[in-house]
């Protein structure tokens, strides 16, 4: 769901763009699709559990649940 990649920081931040490009890279899709596209794209390909297992791949806490006032989810890393 699309409030999942905000809880992620995939949408609605200010790296969020970069946040996909580098999950998209590692899922072996378009760095350039949009968010949208991106959620279709893995809601077509994997089950919820396939997708968390790849995202913790990425160094993205898929638990964060940011809420007003607190702290966005934790940056996405990419890894050398």
């Amino acid at each position: 769901k699309k409030s999942d990649f905000y809880a992620m920081g995939l949408v609605g931040m200010e790296d969020s763009a970069e946040k996909r490009r580098v999950l998209a890279k590692r899922l072996g899709m378009p760095p350039r699709l949009s968010a949208n596209g991106l959620l279709e794209t893995i809601n077509m390909l994997y089950t919820i559990d396939e997708f968390l297992e790849k995202v913790r791949d990425c160094s993205i806490d898929p638990t964060a649940q940011p809420h007003i006032g607190e702290s966005p989810p934790p940056q996405i890393s990419p890894r050398p």
